[in-house]
């Protein structure tokens, strides 16, 4: 347990940064381009390959040292079309959108985990998905 949190605060001041940049800079649903980008270069820093799902989505698996079972998170990366109006530092930049719905901090928190599995379970397999939420409806819009 202490190897974990060790980690995390380790981790953190990166992280809390990324969160704030993806809240000053929301994208709506299949218009996450620059998001897309930060999450690719994160992944790449990390020496995580990915595949890019739809235009903006990304897929990322992490290979264990030992068969068994996959570790999967997933986080959806759009925000919504609201005015912004916190008075944060680090609130939207972007009139009329803002990740009103907690999106950026998933997506934050999602790659922090991908660090944390790396650095302490290199035997386990993990799989990230960071998706527009907009894939999943139509997804099931198509399905039904």
């Amino acid at each position: 347990m202490e190897a974990f949190k060790e980690t995390a605060l380790s981790l953190a001041p990166a992280w809390r940064e990324l969160f704030f940049t993806l809240h000053r800079c929301p994208e709506l649903g299949r218009k996450e381009h620059r998001t897309a980008k930060l999450i690719r270069e994160r992944l790449e820093a990390l020496g995580i390959p990915y595949t890019p799902l739809a235009d903006t989505g990304t897929m990322a698996v992490i290979h264990g040292g030992r068969p068994g079972r996959t570790i999967g998170f997933r986080a959806d990366i759009d925000a919504l079309p609201i005015e912004e109006d916190s008075g944060l530092p680090y609130a939207s930049q972007v009139p009329g959108v803002m990740h009103a719905c907690g999106h950026d901090f998933h997506t934050a928190a999602l790659l922090g985990a991908a660090v944390r599995a790396v650095r302490l379970n290199p035997d386990k397999t993990v799989e990230l998905e960071l998706v527009s939420g907009e894939i999943i409806t139509e997804a099931k819009e198509e399905s039904a």
